[in-house]
């Protein structure tokens, strides 16, 4: 039987936690530079010159709000603060 089995389980428990870390880091990061213990924002990939994004209905909520806030209002929010696209 397809999609049975512990590998089956495996395979949609990893996709599920890649799909959630992307969704979560798909406007950028913010992380502390150990060098000069400060917070730099990294950008994510909303910031390229091209994006292919599929299957959207399928992606979690906050995924879907980067995507819609980048796309209408020309900006990303990362902890609280905005970023121009």
């Amino acid at each position: 039987m397809k999609g049975s089995g512990v590998g089956a389980v495996a395979e949609a428990t990893a996709t599920a936690a890649i799909r959630e870390s992307v969704g979560r880091a798909i406007a950028g990061i913010s992380y502390l530079n150990q060098r000069t213990q400060q917070f730099q924002f990294h950008p994510g990939p909303v910031f390229a010159n091209v994006l292919l994004a599929e299957e959207m209905s399928r992606a979690t909520p906050r995924t879907q709000s980067a995507f819609l806030e980048a796309m209408e209002e020309k900006q990303v929010t990362v902890d609280l603060s905005h970023v121009e696209v």
